[in-house]
This record gives structure tokens, C-alpha cells and sequence, in this order.
């Protein structure tokens, strides 16, 4: 009985794999403004990227998840660096502050460049690095190079894109049915012209993304790492997955947070929604891109009173907002 039982198991398994069809993916990071995406960061403990080849099936059931992550993506004009990225028509905003600018055309996705709110650092591509193509479907490649220069850091390197593989995709929160898996491999040289002398180093990457055309996220994510740095060399390796079982994969924003800010003496006042079941994250930026300040609140009191040190300089600032639900808004607040 237990012969059969696995057996039959196995052929169901089977005849699902038979029945899938080769996909062309379109979707490839196809974000749009307005658009959150959750993710689960996993244990990478023995967890292999698995085969490539056709009618694959790869299970990532057992991943336990250790941390998560928000990625939102907003128009690059209500962001304090877009002058630096011109050609920007989206960017993505993650939980550590940084803003990552994209092109996005019908056909391709490159990024422009990085920039920390919280330090103001910069990192503009003169030769923006390829992110997506679309359409894609197995064994298409693509390469690209990429580089930046500037007074601190100067990087340059390729990149190799292949669709190595295509099938069934099994997950904690589901399973996913003609999935095509990108592989992207990574060669970086980096020198960071710091005093006395500057750090060089060399970064060898490896990525492997699965897409479905029901998602513009990757419904999983594995990375591998190398750094061979003048003072000396590490490897890290990650893996993650989309939380959201959703039929889009990435959550809309039914409703964007609306609100208003006004300075008097040494309180900020936030006048909007605030709901009093909910807890807000509310980030003060200068227009150069400096965090002034950064709160976290519950919602209550209409206006939401803050203290604000009156010593700041006098100007505009903008206001960034989001709650524990993935909503969020920005606005600007007016000397």
C-alpha cells in the first residue's frame, strides 16, 4: 500500500510537469507606481538553486523564514534625488532608506542608480545595468555592461542573463505552475578612493529569479556572492520568496494614505486618516535627500502632533509615510 501510495504520488507529479506549457514571461519586474511588494527572507542553510533544463519541479516548501522585507515603488518626482536620474520613470523605495531609480520601457528594465536617504551617498550608472527583458522565454540570453565613476567610487563589470530552466515552482504559501527561472551571473571591479589608499575589489555574483506572468516580482529569489577585497574576502549567500499569495503578486495600493503636514514652533502637525488600529513609520527628508527626522506613531489624534526641533533649517522638506497594512504616501511640507 505504501508502494502504491508513492508511486501514485509520483505520477501525479509527473503528468502535472506534462502538462505544463514552455511560458514567455512578459511580466519581468513590470512594476508600476503605487505598487508594495512583502517578502520572506529565508534560512539559506542547504538550500541549492536546484536543476535547470525543461518541465523542471522545484520545491522550496521546507524554506523557514528568519526576517521580511517591504519594497515600494513611486514616481521618481516626488523623490528628493530625482534630478540625479533624469530618464527615471519609477523608483523603489526598501526598508533601509534606499532609493534604487529605473527606466522601464516596453521592453526592458535598467537600473540608473542608488541613492541613501540617510547619508545622501549617490551611486549613478553612466552605463545603467539591465535588470529585465521582456519578453523572455527558456534558453533566451542577454548580456550587458555596466559602470559608474564619480569622486569616491569607480565600478565597472557585466553581466550574462539566461533562461536556464522552466517548470513547476513549489512554495511555503503555495505552488506555481509555468514558471521560467533567470539566471544571471555578475562580474564587478570596484575601487573606493579612500584615504590613505583606495580599497579595490572584485565581486562575482550569481542570481537565480522565477517568474510567472501572474507576478512582476520574482516569486523567488537566490543569490550567492563572492567578494575578493583588498582587505579581504567574505561570500554571503541569500534567499527569499513573495509573501503575498496573490493572483497579481504584488499588492496595489487600494488607497494611498492622504495627509498634510504643517510646521508650528517645535511640534509637526499630520493632518489625515490615521487610523487607531493601525502603527505608522513617518520619515522627514530635506530636498537634498538628508533624513531630518524619522518617527514611529499610532494613529488617534486628528491633527497627530510631533515634536519637531524648531532648530532645523527653514525650507522644504518632504514627507514620507506608510502603515503596517503596506499603505503609504508622500507629501510635501510647506516653510
Amino acid at each position: 500500500m505504501k508502494m502504491k501510495k508513492t508511486t501514485t504520488t509520483a505520477l501525479l507529479l509527473l503528468m502535472a510537469a506534462v502538462a505544463q506549457a514552455q511560458p514567455t514571461i512578459t511580466t519581468m519586474h513590470d512594476y508600476t507606481v503605487g505598487t508594495v511588494i512583502r517578502i520572506k527572507i529565508c534560512d539559506m542553510t542547504n538550500v541549492a538553486p536546484g536543476g535547470a533544463g525543461p518541465a523542471q519541479l522545484w520545491d522550496f516548501s521546507a524554506l523557514i523564514t528568519v526576517d521580511s522585507a517591504t519594497e515600494r515603488y513611486d514616481d521618481p518626482s516626488i523623490t528628493p534625488f530625482v534630478t540625479n536620474f533624469p530618464t527615471a520613470n519609477l523608483v523603489k523605495k526598501d526598508d533601509n532608506g534606499n532609493f534604487t531609480y529605473i527606466e522601464k520601457t516596453s521592453t526592458t528594465g535598467q537600473r540608473l542608480g542608488i541613492a541613501d536617504s540617510f547619508s545622501g551617498n549617490l551611486l549613478i550608472y553612466t552605463d545603467p545595468i539591465l535588470m529585465a527583458k521582456k519578453p523572455i522565454m527558456y534558453q533566451d540570453m542577454a548580456h550587458d555592461t555596466f559602470w559608474t565613476l564619480s569622486a569616491t567610487n569607480n565600478l565597472h563589470g557585466s553581466l550574462q542573463m539566461e533562461a536556464d530552466g522552466w517548470g513547476s515552482l513549489i512554495l511555503p504559501n503555495g505552488s506555481y505552475s509555468n514558471v521560467l527561472r533567470i539566471k544571471t551571473t555578475y562580474h564587478e571591479i570596484d575601487t573606493l578612493n579612500s584615504a590613505p589608499n583606495p580599497i579595490t575589489g572584485e565581486i562575482f555574483a550569481t542570481t537565480y529569479l522565477w517568474f510567472d506572468n501572474n507576478h512582476s516580482a520574482p516569486l523567488l529569489t537566490w543569490d550567492s556572492t563572492h567578494y575578493d577585497v583588498s582587505i579581504g574576502n567574505f561570500s554571503m549567500k541569500t534567499v527569499s520568496y513573495l509573501h503575498d499569495p496573490l493572483t497579481t503578486g504584488i499588492r496595489k495600493l487600494s488607497q494611498s494614505l492622504s495627509f498634510s503636514g504643517s510646521l508650528q514652533g517645535e511640534a509637526l502637525y499630520l493632518r489625515g486618516d490615521f487610523k487607531t488600529d493601525r502603527k505608522y513609520q513617518i520619515q522627514v527628508m530635506s530636498m537634498d535627500g538628508k533624513t531630518v527626522a524619522h518617527y514611529e506613531a499610532s494613529g488617534g489624534p486628528n491633527p497627530l502632533k510631533l515634536a519637531w526641533n524648531n532648530s532645523a533649517a527653514q525650507g522644504t522638506y518632504l514627507l514620507f509615510i506608510h502603515d503596517d497594512k503596506g499603505n503609504f504616501g508622500t507629501a510635501k511640507l510647506l516653510p
